[in-house]
Order: structure tokens, then C-alpha cells, then sequence
């Protein structure tokens, strides 16, 4: 999958990790009582923690791939960052290190899960995978996106949530040129006689497919917006038939 746009909470994540480890070193420097700013110690630490500083690189660049398997790196990481840490606390029973501690287990967690919602956004996610051999979609919605150029391609959406869709072009069409995709681009549905527009912009891409992340715009609607679809196809039971758990 390539990625044309990352979400805030990605640069947050790396930032966190980065910190994480810094935040280690700090608190082995506390306890040896020795400046964080000693070079011979930030050596002899970096020596002495080798698989702590391979998992911090390797969990920051699958966070800014967005891999899923990145929430097992990460939380590898986190479990030997915490033991390295109590392992500080029992050695002296300090209580403010049992506070700072148990700060940054909250912190932890909270970032946890915020980025396990963020794998589960739909634009990670095609519904499909190109060495699938079906031609025939369960949903045939008519559904098209327009560029702000005004150039119009045919979509059929693969996978779908509250906060955006996935969606493959029409193997007819030529793939598009990512120059021409400036936000915001319009998603244009239409079901039972009625037209459902939304605004939104590329963030992915997989294959033939697009992910399209909402947005929210200056500009008046004319029509009905992705959530009344959302709403009406929920409530009839559709659902992604492609998507993959």
C-alpha cells in the first residue's frame, strides 16, 4: 500500500516512541546519579540496550508505514521499557520514580489504543487484494469521484465506515495522476433515486484502489452527505462483503 497523506496521531506516535526511550535513559541516569548530558554514559547505555534501541527504530518506521503488525513491535518495546524501568524503582523504592512510572504506563496505554483505531480506518484497509480473481462486485452502488480538475472517474467501493471508503477504479479507466488529486475531491453516490455527495481526500492508495479520508469544507451542499448514505445502508444491512478482519 502507498500512502499520499498521514494522519496527526502518526508524527504523535513516533514522536511518543522517541521520547519513550529518551525518557528511559533519563531515569537510568537518575539512578546511577549521573547527567542525562554524559556522552560516556549515553554510550555505555545505548551498548547495554541494544534490542531496546532496535525495537524503538523498528516500531518508529512501521508506525510511519502504518503496518498493522507494528502494534505487536510496539508493544514489545513498551513491556521491556516498563521492566527497565520498575527494575529502577525496586532497586531503590523511590517514590517518585514509581510515579513517574506509573504517568508514563497511562500515557502508554492511551496512545495504544488511539493507534489501534487509527490501523482500523478504512483507508488501511482496501477490502480486497490484487490477486483476487472476482470481476463482480455484492454491491454494484453507482458511484463516481470528482476531481477539482472536473475530471470524473467511475468508482465501486470495496470497503466503507463512517469516516471514509476505499474504493477501486474501473479497469477501463486509466490510473489517475496523483498531481491532479488536490483536495478537496468529491465522492458522488446515487441509490433509490436520490444523490449523496461528500468532500474528502486521497490518503492511500492499493492497487487500482484509493482510500478517501472525509474532510470537512467551506462549501454548501447541494444534496444528501455521506452519513445519511451511511445511515440508510446500515439500517438495510450492507455491509463491505471484501472486507478482511
Amino acid at each position: 500500500m502507498r500512502l499520499f497523506r498521514r494522519s496527526v496521531i502518526v508524527y504523535q506516535y513516533i514522536a511518543f516512541l522517541f521520547l519513550s526511550y529518551l525518557y528511559s535513559y533519563i531515569l537510568a541516569s537518575l539512578d546511577s546519579g549521573e547527567s542525562a548530558f554524559n556522552l560516556v554514559k549515553s554510550f555505555n547505555f545505548i551498548v547495554n540496550n541494544k534490542i531496546l534501541l532496535l525495537l524503538v527504530l523498528v516500531s518508529m518506521v512501521s508506525v510511519y508505514l502504518v503496518k498493522r503488525w507494528s502494534k505487536f513491535v510496539i508493544l514489545l518495546f513498551m513491556i521491556l521499557t516498563l521492566l527497565s524501568e520498575f527494575d529502577i524503582f525496586f532497586y531503590k523504592l523511590d517514590k517518585i520514580v514509581l510515579v513517574l512510572i506509573f504517568f508514563h504506563v497511562l500515557i502508554f496505554f492511551t496512545y495504544y489504543l488511539l493507534w489501534n483505531i487509527e490501523l482500523e480506518d478504512v483507508v488501511y484497509r482496501p477490502g480486497y487484494s490484487k490477486y483476487d480473481c472476482w470481476k463482480k462486485f455484492y454491491y454494484d452502488f453507482v458511484s463516481e469521484i470528482e476531481l477539482k480538475s472536473g475530471v470524473i472517474f467511475p468508482i465501486k467501493l470495496t470497503n466503507w465506515d463512517q469516516r471514509g471508503i476505499f474504493c477501486l477504479i474501473d479497469e477501463s479507466e486509466q490510473k489517475m495522476d496523483m498531481r491532479l488529486m488536490e483536495s478537496p475531491i468529491i465522492l458522488r453516490l446515487k441509490f433509490e433515486n436520490e444523490t449523496f455527495e461528500e468532500y474528502g481526500k486521497i490518503v492511500s492508495s492499493y492497487d487500482k484502489g484509493y482510500g478517501l479520508k472525509f474532510i470537512k469544507t467551506k462549501n454548501e451542499k447541494t444534496s444528501w452527505g455521506w452519513r445519511d448514505f451511511y445511515t440508510i445502508i446500515r439500517d438495510r444491512g450492507y455491509t463491505p462483503f471484501f472486507a478482511r478482519t
